[in-house]
């Protein structure tokens, strides 16, 4: 599961675990497990896991001096000792270490030549023989992955006594989807540019830290190489104290049982993405909600949502369908649907908090989004963004956990349909006089909802969790018709 808040460059939000584990237990550097207990499960029967983390990143822009001695009296020991995979005490590594540093006389020194030497000699290979063996591996061969180039800093500055952690996560690798590109304004005739749009991949990955007095713990990357126009490796020295850490997704400490438990036998000899991928997708696959009996019509719709993290099960088996959807619940899920079409809201000034509305509620990120896109929809600047649209729908009070009616549903949806109301093609018998009645025939004009067939709509009536999958699904499959 990793763990929270776990460096400088890193807010953590939350760190959600879904079903919640039987038990959740943590390894000497703080990296939680979700434990399950899956004996009473008969055959074929699956579960799946999903671990949601909400973070923001920023630069991490410390510009390091060259220090006197350092010292880690204010660190904890367990960074400058030996650990598994990290062999600071083999005399390979120590004798390496002293020769490495000799004559360098402060720890930014003798960190930096140490940077400079796994930088340059290390040649990433993901072989089985090399992959995943640890420092003293990588300072045999000079050859291995991320977590040998990682751990055989870590080893080597330690055995000069240089604190230094070893961070697992992710890289962030940025690539250009669609090219800036240019045309012409049929209206005015001038030259419009077209911004180049960008893809975000997440690639697992291992980096370090250490230590400086007066300056904490400081990111290094000794895996990102560089090589000069002549074809010899130089020192990136900007992955030294100084990257860029919004790059950066701290997910935990590294431990190599960790690794071992993650990278298992079954995902050896391929590359990463070949690791993560099928598995990911054959366990999507696999998932099926089990109480949904008599609801064929919402199925669809309701794997769709769960696949693409919009609505959760009450369990990995039991999504709930004849249940009720509260009011923050509708209000994330639309902020999901919302943000997987792509939606970006323009408007930045203060956010309308309904006073009974928890700010330090899981929802908040969903709520401060789609609060801007209302407002964009309706400019008023008289309140904060969002006031007017909510306070028509709900009044002066959220209740967050009140049940939320069809009426309120499709209000809520209203500015995100860009068909006008068509009165003439439908005449729900229930809704002359409700203040939704508006929103309602839109809604049906987009083709999101058709009522009952008494010729009802019931805008009063709770919505059920199966309906609200429905419409949601609807929604995206008219996302052409969407402003």
């Amino acid at each position: 599961v990793g763990q929270k808040d776990v460096v400088g460059y890193e807010k953590d939000d939350y760190l959600k675990v879904f079903p919640t584990p039987d038990e959740m237990i943590k390894d000497e550097y703080g990296n939680l497990y979700a434990h399950y207990d899956v004996s009473d499960y008969k055959a074929g029967r699956s579960l799946t896991v999903t671990i949601e983390k909400v973070y923001e990143m920023s630069d991490f822009d410390e510009a390091i001096a060259v220090r006197s001695e350092s010292s880690a009296d204010n660190v904890d020991s367990m960074y400058t000792k030996p650990q598994e995979r990290v062999d600071s005490d083999n005399p390979k590594i120590v004798a390496k270490a002293k020769d490495i540093t000799y004559g360098k006389s402060s720890d930014y020194k003798r960190a930096k030549a140490i940077f400079e030497f796994v930088n340059t000699n290390m040649r990433y290979n993901s072989g089985a023989a090399y992959a995943n063996k640890g420092s003293l591996s990588a300072l045999e061969n000079l050859s291995g992955v991320c977590e040998e180039y990682a751990t055989l800093f870590a080893a080597l500055c330690r055995a000069v006594d240089i604190p230094t952690k070893i961070i697992d996560g992710y890289r962030v690798v940025k690539s250009v989807a669609v090219e800036e590109s240019s045309h012409i304004d049929p209206s005015t005739g001038e030259t419009v540019i077209d911004p180049a749009t960008y893809e975000y991949e997440l690639i697992p990955h291992t980096w370090n830290e250490i230590y400086f007095d007066d300056y904490g713990w400081v990111p290094v990357d000794t895996c990102v190489v560089y090589t000069g126009k002549d074809g010899n490796r130089i020192a990136f020295l900007d992955s030294f104290c100084k990257i860029d850490g919004s790059e950066y997704v701290a997910d935990g400490y590294y431990n190599a049982d960790r690794v071992a438990l993650v990278w298992n036998d079954a995902f050896q000899h391929t590359d990463m993405t070949e690791k993560v991928e099928p598995y990911v997708k054959k366990i999507v696959e696999q998932h099926k909600f089990l109480d949904l009996s008599g609801y064929a019509w919402a199925e669809p719709s309701i794997n769709t949502l769960y696949d693409m993290n919009v609505i959760k099960g009450y369990s990995e088996t039991e999504y709930g369908p004849a249940g009720n959807i509260t009011r923050i619940e509708f209000i994330t899920m639309l902020a999901r649907v919302l943000k997987n079409l792509n939606y970006v809201p323009g408007y930045y000034k203060q956010i309308y908090y309904y006073s009974d509305y928890d700010k330090n509620h899981y929802s908040k990120r969903e709520y401060d989004f789609l609060m801007r896109l209302l407002e964009d929809a309706d400019p008023h600047d008289t309140f904060a963004a969002g006031y007017y649209a909510m306070d028509f729908i709900f009044g002066t009070r959220l209740d967050m956990n009140k049940a939320i009616t069809r009426g309120e549903v499709v209000a809520l949806m209203d500015p995100f349909l860009r068909h006008s109301p068509d009165y003439s093609t439908y005449k729900f018998t229930d809704i002359v006089g409700n203040k939704f009645q508006a929103s309602i025939v839109k809604a049906a004009s987009n083709g999101l909802i058709k009522g009952y067939e008494d010729g009802s709509f019931r805008p009063n009536n709770p919505i059920t969790r199966a309906e609200i999958a429905v419409i949601i699904d609807r929604y995206i499959g008219v996302k052409d018709m969407t402003i």
